[in-house]
């Protein structure tokens, strides 16, 4: 490839006085595929299409079942599994689609395979986590709070991932069942040759791992602790299975690399955004005091009654506060995360404390900062 410009170029560098050449190193051969270089620029583009709208509708799916489930008050636990469960799916689902894209080179269909698995993961597994859990039970500790949500989403990360690698299912099918009833010598060998991993997949859990860290990370700081702990399990299981039961792969490149730093800019971005939401919606209680007691008539032991038909006992002494129901989601209301005196609001409205107020602020700031 030729540049015109050499007005900053010594003549010495200049290729036969005229040219200013670009020499790149070449790729390996093992990395390029052959069968799809002939296909042309909208065919492939084509394929894409069809695969991202099929994968999208499957995605879709997905979440509309964990939201039913939600909806009808199962737990936390059985909403990570339907969670875990829905990712392996569209994980089996990305796979086939792949097959039928069409990539000049490993490193093109590696990079197209991480951007679908963690754009997959990070829908299914944290957003859509946050969107099915009301507001107001962000800090709710029982069985249909979101921190049991995070913490059984991170515990089936912990597990499923390494142990299914370390099993080997595949690889050991292959050399205990079918090496034995091999009908010759070179297809037996074929079983011993390991299983075949993928790199994207690699990238992929070390991405959700942070994103769902830092996602949550101002309601649940224990999450960099758990986020340390399943690193560290996934990276002792994946150095195993690289020198222990896998194959060799063709020659990725330094694309999927490359693109995993613009997946870690957006988590940092919502980071510090997410974060500030959070801050500014604590306590999530929906509830903004009046600045006046109790009146005489509310004084006194109570029995309530929840939706789901549970007895609440409620009791109101002569110096407790009133308060009044407000909304303290500010993002669903399509607000800046922003101090309530910024808003003008009065009383009845403002829920926020005056430390509150400054975190939020200096949080506003700094996520401006990195936009």
């Amino acid at each position: 490839f030729f540049y015109k410009n050499l007005s900053s170029v010594p003549q010495q560098c200049v290729f036969r006085g005229e040219h200013l050449l670009n020499v790149r190193e070449p790729r390996e051969p093992d990395s390029l595929r052959w069968l799809d270089y002939q296909d042309t620029k909208m065919r492939r583009v084509k394929l894409l299409l069809i695969t991202t709208f099929i994968h999208l509708v499957v995605v879709l799916a997905g979440c509309i079942i964990v939201f039913y489930l939600k909806h009808d008050g199962f737990s936390s636990t059985t909403i990570a599994l339907a969670i875990t469960m829905s990712n392996t799916f569209s994980y089996y689902l990305i796979y086939f689609l792949i097959g039928f894209e069409s990539h000049a080179t490993e490193g093109s269909k590696q990079t197209s395979l991480y951007v679908r698995l963690t754009a997959s993961l990070w829908l299914q597994t944290t957003i859509l986590t946050a969107i099915i859990t009301p507001w107001s039970d962000r800090l709710n500790d029982g069985s249909t709070g979101l921190l049991q949500s995070i913490y059984a989403i991170f515990v089936f990360e912990i597990i499923r991932g390494p142990v299914m690698q370390v099993v080997d299912i595949p690889g050991n099918f292959n050399r205990h069942f079918f090496a034995p009833r091999a009908p010759d010598q070179r297809r037996m060998n074929l079983c011993f040759q390991g299983t075949k991993y993928s790199l994207a997949d690699r990238y992929k859990s070390m991405t959700n791992i942070l994103f769902l860290t830092f996602y949550y990370s101002s309601i649940f700081p224990g999450g960099f602790l758990l986020s340390a702990l399943a690193l560290a399990i996934h990276y002792w299981a994946d150095k195993f299975c690289i020198l222990r039961s896998w194959t060799q792969i063709p020659s990725p490149g330094a694309n999927i690399a490359k693109f995993s730093g613009y997946f870690l800019m957006a988590a940092i971005l919502f980071f510090v955004v997410v974060s500030t939401y959070m801050f500014a919606g604590f306590p999530f209680d929906n509830a903004c005091p009046l600045n006046s007691v109790a009146s005489e008539e509310y004084v006194g032991d109570f029995i309530a009654y929840d939706l789901e038909g549970n007895e609440i006992d409620i009791s109101v002494n002569d110096d407790d506060e009133n308060y009044l129901f407000c909304q303290q989601d500010l993002f669903r209301q399509w607000k800046l995360p922003l101090p309530n005196s910024w808003y003008g609001l009065e009383d009845g409205e403002k829920w926020m404390t005056q430390d509150q107020e400054m975190v939020v602020f200096y949080c506003a700031m700094l996520s401006c900062g990195y936009v």
